[in-house]
This record gives C-alpha cells, structure tokens and sequence, in this order.
C-alpha cells in the first residue's frame, strides 16, 4: 500500500508541477507575444505537452498485475482549462507516449486508448460548453470520462474476476488526482482573476473605462526606450463648464462616457486612448503618417461636431473638440512632462483660434541625447 501512496503523491505532483507552469507561462506568452506569431506561442505549449505526456505516462501505477496512468487526468486539464488547442495538442502528445510504450502486440489496446480519447474530447467540449458552472461542471467531467475509460480498464485486466477491484481502484484514484488539481487549479485561477482585475482597475479610468494617465505615461516612456518616433493628440472638450453648470455633472459624466465611446472607436488598432484628467484625452501614435494624423485628427473633430450628444432622456445637444497634435523623433530625450507641455501648447493654439479646430506643432520637438 505504501508503494500506491507513493506513486499517488509523485503522479499528483508531476501533474501539479506541469499545469501550473504551463498556466502562467502561457498566459505571460500570450500577453508579451504579438497575436500572429502563433508557432512562437504554442511551441512552448507542444514541448511542455510532450515532456508532460512522457513523464505522466511513464509513471503508471501497477497493483496485482494490473496497470494504469493518469494521461486522462492531464488531457481533462489540459482541455478543460487550456483549451480545444491546447487540448489537441496534449492528446497527440498522450497518444504517441502510448504508442511508443505498448508493445507490438498490444495494437488493440491502443485502438481502444484512440477511441476513449476521441470521445473523453467531445464529452468533454460538449459538458464545458453546456455546463456554465466550472466549480460543478469538472467533477461531472471526471465521473463520465470514468465511466468511459471502464471497458480499456476491463481489457488492461486479467478478464471479468478482477475488472471489479481493478475498476475500483482506477477510479478513486483517477477521481482524487482529478479533483485535488481541479480544485488547487480553480482557486489559483479565482486568486489569478483578482490579481488582474485590480490591475486593470489601477490602469483604467474609472469614469470613462479609458486608460488612465498612468498608462499614458508608459506608454511615452516605452517609446522613448525603444527608440520611437510617436504623435500625441491632445483632446479637449469646449466649454465642458458650461454644460457641468446647465445640465448637472452627472449629465456632464454622461458626456464624457459618450465622448469616450467615439474617441476609443477612431483610434488605432496601434494606438492607444486615456482620459488624461477632467475633460481632456489623450491619443498616443506610434511612426504614423503625419497625413493619416492629420486626417485622423479632422475626422475625430468633424465626428463630434456632427454628433448629437443625449442629456437627461430626451434631450441631445452638439458637442465639439480641440485638438492639438505633437510629434516627438526618435532622437528626442524629453520626458514625459515635457511632452504634455508642448502637446498642451498645441491644445490651447487650437483653443485660442476659435476652439473646434485641428493645430499641429511646426516643428517636431528634438534633442541630441
């Protein structure tokens, strides 16, 4: 019995260790690699499947001359937390570990091994997609892919005198290993969903769901690490006072959502939008075309001047934008104040000519290093 504790607690490790690296790995990968590159992103996801797939398997529990492994475990994991990719790409790890540990004579326990594991993966889609309740929904998971596995486990035997006890045994064991990393995998993944929500709450304007002044200013500085020439367009509401003053400050928020909305919707897959303070915005463009800036700047003002802004429920008024543009070259060293001073110099340019107008700096700002 000892032997079975000790192979237990190694099996439960192995697979602990394995899903936890490939859950935070993956999700940095996710988040640092670009989107397209997708065989940089799931190549770390094959290796680690195939080291995973190798060593589960080859640490196979045997009792009485009846012997087992938890693959299913790591393919119900893998599936139902990373995904129908990531899935995929452990059941092939699996079923070529299998194929490579059968022996020649052992084709038709491994035709079994590819059926089980082609219906425990539609089972499995089929209960993650209808069973919303993650909590509830593996354990469920867990007792149909036993009931599943019960014919491979009635050949692996030595016929129906010890399918009994051979079935009683797998599937304790299967069920205590699939539960315990079910439940260590759920928690860390509610602890995990915390941790980025307050992120994003620390980075996010409250008001607006905007990016605050803190992420614009990362950004700029990661332009100037990088060696970056960027556009800033300084965006300001005319005459936000008065319609704080006329229609409340909740109607005045409402404004501010709205103009949020627009400005979020017009800018740039590359670029990025945030509420720099009250009623003033900020786009940041990385190496654009200062005629698509220039463009991009008229139809931001020419959209909001046309726009009919709702107040109360009823009631819609015109609301327009000043916009000031300020580039900044490569070989600039200024810093992020500086870049807000000469974009609000631009801004207020715009202001002093009559207000819902476009004015760019003259020349771009620039400092040997």
């Amino acid at each position: 019995m000892i032997y079975l504790i000790n192979d237990l607690v190694i099996n439960v490790a192995l697979i602990s260790f394995f899903v936890l690296i490939s859950l935070f790995c993956y999700k940095r990968l996710s988040i640092e690699i670009q989107p397209n590159h997708f065989v940089k992103k799931y190549l770390f996801v094959i290796i680690l499947a195939s080291i995973a797939s190798y060593w589960v398997t080859l640490n196979g529990i045997s009792f009485r001359g009846f012997t087992f492994d938890f693959s299913i475990v790591l393919l119900m994991i893998a599936l139902y937390y990373g995904g129908t990719g990531y899935g995929l790409i452990t059941c092939i790890a699996l079923l070529t570990c299998q194929a490579i540990a059968l022996t020649f004579n052992n084709e038709f326990s491994f035709l079994w091994i590819v059926i089980t594991y082609t219906i425990t993966f539609a089972i499995i889609l089929l209960l993650k997609h209808f069973l919303k309740d993650e909590f509830k929904t593996f354990p469920i998971i867990i007792i149909c892919c036993l009931l599943i596995h019960l014919p491979l486990v009635y050949i692996s035997g030595q016929g129906a005198a010890s399918f009994l006890k051979n079935a009683i045994l797998f599937s304790f064991y299967i069920g205590l290993v699939g539960l315990s990393v079910h439940f260590m995998l759920y928690y860390v993944k509610q602890h995990y969903g915390q941790v980025r929500l307050h992120q994003e709450l620390a980075l996010t304007d409250s008001l607006t769901g905007l990016n605050n002044r803190r992420v614009l200013e990362n950004r700029v500085d990661y332009f100037k690490v990088h060696k970056s020439s960027f556009t800033v367009m300084m965006i300001d509401i005319d005459h936000f006072k008065l319609v704080n003053d006329q229609y409340g400050h909740d109607q005045g928020d409402k404004i501010l959502s709205q103009i949020s909305e627009l400005l979020d919707y017009y800018t740039p897959q590359n670029g990025i939008v945030g509420r720099y303070g009250g009623e003033e915005f900020m786009i940041l463009l990385p190496e654009t075309d200062a005629q698509y800036i220039d463009k991009l700047a008229e139809i931001v003002r020419e959209s909001s001047a046309s726009k009919l802004y709702q107040v109360h429920q009823e009631e819609f008024i015109q609301i327009t934008l000043s916009i000031g543009i300020f580039s900044c070259d490569p070989s600039s060293s200024i810093s992020f104040s500086e870049v807000i001073k000469e974009a609000d110099a631009t801004l207020y340019e715009a202001k002093r000519r009559g207000r819902n107008q476009v004015y760019k700096a003259v020349q771009t700002h620039s400092s040997a290093l």
